[in-house]
């Protein structure tokens, strides 16, 4: 049996990290308050989903075959880095629903697709869904013009 140590090492780093930030947030002064209103149930709810990813990382080492990784591309990452800063930079002034639709083609196009229909729907769609997650069920409203407000502007209400 070959383990992959690479996965080894990175489930166990990620499952301690989960496990980490897990404990920094358990807070008793959030423990009455509403779901919709509490801070604290959203990044539980990362740190599960990142702690089982984690578990099944560690799980898949022992039982995958060793493979060769392939040469990062570091020219990539380091647009990738420079257009999440541009991204990190604007968020503020622009908004999120403008500048995310701009940062999701920008971003797959760096990273190889090219099918323009696809990554146009897909842009919208997940923006539009992330900000009304976020907006109504959430009650975090993401900075900038928002879907009602871009609603009442076409519509002309």
């Amino acid at each position: 049996m070959s383990i992959r140590l690479s996965d080894l090492w990175g489930g166990i780093f990620f499952l301690l990290l989960s496990v980490l930030f897990w404990l920094q947030l358990n807070n008793a002064a959030f423990e009455d308050v509403e779901i919709a209103n509490n801070p604290v149930w959203y990044p539980q709810i990362l740190l599960i989903c990142s702690g089982l990813a984690s578990i099944i990382l560690i799980l898949r080492s022992f039982t995958g075959k060793k493979e060769k990784l392939p040469k990062p591309n570091y020219l990539k990452m380091l647009i990738v880095a420079i257009v999440l800063a541009v991204y990190f930079l604007i968020f503020e002034q622009v908004g999120f629903i403008p500048a995310s639709i701009i940062l999701f083609p920008i971003l797959s196009w760096i990273l190889g697709y090219r099918n323009i229909v696809v990554i146009s729907s897909v842009s919208v769609i997940f923006v539009i869904s992330i900000w009304y997650l976020f907006a109504e069920v959430f009650s975090v409203r993401p900075p900038g013009i928002g879907m009602d407000q871009l609603i009442n502007l076409f519509m002309g209400a």
